[in-house]
């Protein structure tokens, strides 16, 4: 499981909510309010999981893709709807 801290990384301090460090297994948000905001600790989470052997193996796409059905799964789930 990673870790959570408050920070950046160099050279991804630009226009960046949070950043994955794969060195340090840790997810790095530029503010705690970000903590509370699923979409942007799902995001981060992807790249979590896809990191293998030292190197990155996601994208940006995917990961945005994998936040939004992660969510929509739970509130399917919270809301007794089945999939269709």
């Amino acid at each position: 499981m990673p870790k959570l801290g408050v920070g950046t990384t160099k050279g991804h301090s630009k226009g960046v909510l949070a950043v994955y460090s794969a060195n340090r297994k840790e997810i790095l948000a530029v503010s705690q309010e970000y903590f509370y905001d699923p979409f942007v600790m799902l995001h981060e989470f992807y790249h979590h999981l896809r990191y293998f052997a030292g190197h990155h193996r996601g994208t940006e796409k995917n990961a945005d893709r994998f936040a939004l059905d992660y969510i929509a799964a739970y509130r399917r789930v919270a809301s007794g709807t089945p999939k269709t």
